[in-house]
């Protein structure tokens, strides 16, 4: 497959080539010149107007002068600026620039559709040997992607978009975003530099793909730590836990627990033991010490390469084709909004220390990494009678997937059923195909649901792309496929699969993944779907959270699996209730994951890079130390080290914070347009057309502004505090 992939871009190269040859001793024997077919650039090998660095950095030398076309023909402003004869010349070059790009185009949405259902398989199959041979299929890939970008032809073939703005004006807005976006890749693979120093941006390109590829198979694949615990400690799990299956320990009274993420958050949610919770927590926690090199090491070549491209760290790097274009600006945002978690933070904390003091009379009040989740959960239970196990028998699996049925179905318009997959679809036999469709469009394309926990499948939740939709050239709309991917408990004989309010959560972000995938209607793969800035992706999961604490969605699905009975209005005022309860905590840990991220991407390894006490630098875990001693109200608990089980930290290096960026988005969208109507058709069409159709082929902040003006952080912390007594308020 990554051969056959590799075969045909290789045919599309040699085609390109032949013509750009053709296309310049066709423009030279007609005596033309100009700034489009100048001598400089009469090889291909030659960098013409290669962007020349300013302050560091690369600088694009196309400066926009002119808007893009209009559905009426080229922008007026370009034909009222040029002659005829430079018109008729501006015209054929962007012909030729719409040519290259739908050809690099076609390139990328081959070597995509290999490496993005490898990333899948490697992450998911069920076969140990495929998924060694998917991960494979992934290096051998990013490898060549990575020689791509570093290639002279291809980069010289967007010349006409580099040396003619006029250009721009005869191109579409998306042909101008794709042209730039191919661009700036090119230009940050080094394309600018010497073939030595190019060669070695590729080294340090690749070693990045073998490292952040270890990490992962270091987190996924590391045997969980075993500790022996009571078995009257396990007393208090939920019945789907499965005690019994549990092998004993040195005596009948004590089990042997293996510390993976399920098992180990299900103890720390609901063991009254307090030794037990801390013993579980630390060996959780230890998971993985491989990777504390591993992350070393791709630190370093990170933050090497940026060097190597005139930035300052890894971080300032990727960030600048964000919403947030830099460190400084992100750790302003972070800071602002930490600091305004302050006060009820603190305040959460106390509530916590009260319940402890009243369960552990004799110890400290103090609350610890394996307090937080047990005593978060009596807490909101004892305040709001809420009970976990009750709650989960409202959200077994199908009744779940029938609620996002029926929101996708009202607000969008867009039937969801499952429908037959031929074995070759498959990767294993736990996944269902689902169709999506509606009466005026047809079919809109296919979701994998891959829900159920199983061994050697990541136990992380993601979205999967597998092949993005696109407007063909034939005008035809290419249907998207992709999965989604879960990991919860497997149904037992006497009971379906059950989840957690929080499951219900997960599902939903991941399902709002897929409305970007699905409602995408753009040209280019390169842009479609979830293909867009990092900090606005995350904006639809975020949304999607919205309607599993809405009062008027929950009775609709979260129905008894016994009986078929909604949930109680009583149970509901509850579970509302408990939303924000400990908001500023759990917001605290998503700064503090953020925060090192940041610190990892823009200080590791550069001149500012954090020095302990003791004159030595920071390792990575004395970074994690510092961060959460210094922006959380839990303290970081000695010879653990979390963060080597962290996979965002090769996934959305530098850009975690997107998480929570998104969230203050998402919050400012659904007060605007869905907080009235949760089930609006209104607003999902205006998501739609405004937003998801797309993808990331328009300007983030232009898609922002239209939508909400500026999104406030303020807003977003006073929504914590707000949101139950606004929804009460719109029910009466």
């Amino acid at each position: 497959m990554a051969n056959e992939a590799i075969t045909r871009c290789r045919h599309i190269i040699s085609s390109l080539e032949q013509d750009y040859e053709a296309r310049l001793q066709s423009r030279a024997a007609s005596g033309h010149t100009s700034s489009s077919s100048s001598s400089s650039s009469s090889h291909p090998s030659a960098l013409g107007t290669v962007a020349k660095k300013k302050n560091g950095t690369l600088s694009s030398a196309n400066t926009p002068l002119y808007g893009p076309a209009t559905e009426d023909g080229p922008n007026p402003a370009v034909l009222e600026a040029l002659t005829d004869a430079e018109r008729r010349t501006t015209e054929e070059d962007a012909r030729w620039m719409r040519r290259v790009l739908l050809d690099l185009d076609d390139m990328s949405d081959t070597i995509c559709r290999v490496i993005d259902s490898a990333e899948l398989c490697r992450n998911v199959h069920a076969s140990a040997d495929f998924r060694d041979a998917a991960s494979n299929v992934c290096l051998q890939m990013s490898s060549y992607i990575h020689r791509l970008n570093a290639n002279t032809l291809l980069y010289q073939l967007l010349e006409v978009y580099r040396t003619n703005p006029a250009v721009q004006g005869f191109l579409t807005a998306e042909e101008n975003t794709v042209a730039s976006l191919h661009q700036a890749e090119f230009e940050a693979s080094g394309i600018h530099l010497p073939d030595e120093q190019r060669n070695e941006i590729v080294q340090l390109q690749e070693r990045i793909s073998n490292l952040t590829l270890s990490f992962g198979q270091v987190a996924n694949n590391s045997p969980p730590m075993a500790v022996e615990v009571p078995r009257s400690a396990m007393s208090r799990l939920p019945k789907t836990f499965m005690l019994d299956d549990l092998p004993s320990g040195s005596s009948p009274d004590s089990v042997v627990l293996a510390c993976d993420g399920e098992r180990a958050n299900a103890v720390l949610k609901w063991s009254q033991h307090a030794e037990t919770r801390k013993q579980v927590f630390i060996a959780s926690n230890m998971r993985a010490p491989e990777n504390l090199e591993i992350l070393d090491q791709l630190l370093r070549t990170r933050t090497e390469l940026a060097k190597r491209l005139g930035y300052n760290s890894y971080a300032s790097l990727v960030l600048r084709a964000n919403v947030a274009k830099s460190p400084e600006v992100v750790q302003v945002f972070l800071t602002d909004l930490w600091r305004g978690l302050q006060r009820k933070a603190h305040a959460e904390m106390e509530l916590l220390s009260e319940e402890k003091r009243k369960w552990e009379p004799n110890e400290p009040s103090a609350i610890y990494g394996w307090d937080r989740g047990f005593y978060t959960g009596v807490t909101k239970a004892k305040k709001h009678e809420l009970n976990g196990a009750t709650l989960a028998e409202y959200f077994s699996l199908g009744n779940v997937l029938d609620g996002l049925a029926t929101v996708c179905d009202h607000v969008f318009g867009v039937k969801m059923r499952i429908v037959g997959a031929h074995a070759t679809e498959l990767w294993s036999s736990d996944v269902i195909k689902v169709e999506f469709s509606n009466e005026e469009e047809g079919v809109l394309g296919y979701c994998y649901l891959d829900l159920l926990r199983r061994d050697g499948k990541s136990n992380q939740a993601a979205n999967f792309g597998i092949e993005f939709g696109r407007i063909e050239r034939n005008d035809q709309f290419r249907l998207p496929r992709w999965a989604i991917i879960c990991s919860f408990a497997r149904p037992s004989l006497r009971r379906p699969t059950l989840l957690t309010h929080s499951d219900v959560e997960t599902l939903f972000h991941e399902f709002g993944h897929s409305l970007h995938l699905l409602f995408s209607r753009t040209r280019f793969q390169h842009t479609s779907g979830t293909r867009c800035a990092v900090d606005l992706v995350e904006t639809p999961s975020t949304l999607m959270e919205f309607f599993v604490w809405d009062p008027r969605i929950l009775p609709l699905f979260a129905k008894h699996y016994k009986t078929g009975k909604p949930l109680p209005a009583s149970m509901i005022r509850n579970l509302r209730a408990s939303k924000n309860m400990f908001s500023a905590i759990d917001t605290q840990h998503q700064v503090l994951l953020s925060l090192l991220d940041q610190t990892f991407h823009h200080l590791y390894a550069t001149k500012d890079h954090p020095k302990t006490a003791s004159g030595n630098p920071e390792t990575t875990v004395d970074m994690l130390r510092r961060l959460q001693n210094m922006y959380t109200t839990i303290p970081f608990e000695e010879h653990t080290h979390w963060h080597t089980h962290f996979s965002h930290l090769t996934t959305y290096a530098g850009s975690y914070y997107t998480y929570l960026f998104c969230r203050v988005f998402s919050t400012s969208l659904w007060y605007k347009y869905f907080q009235k109507d949760p089930l609006s058709r209104e607003a999902g069409n205006k998501l739609r057309s405004e937003l998801l159709r797309y993808g990331g082929s328009k300007d983030p902040q232009s898609i922002l502004r239209t939508l909400v003006g500026a999104p406030s952080v303020k807003d977003f912390i006073r929504s914590m505090q707000e949101e139950i007594e606004v929804t009460e308020n719109s029910e009466a």
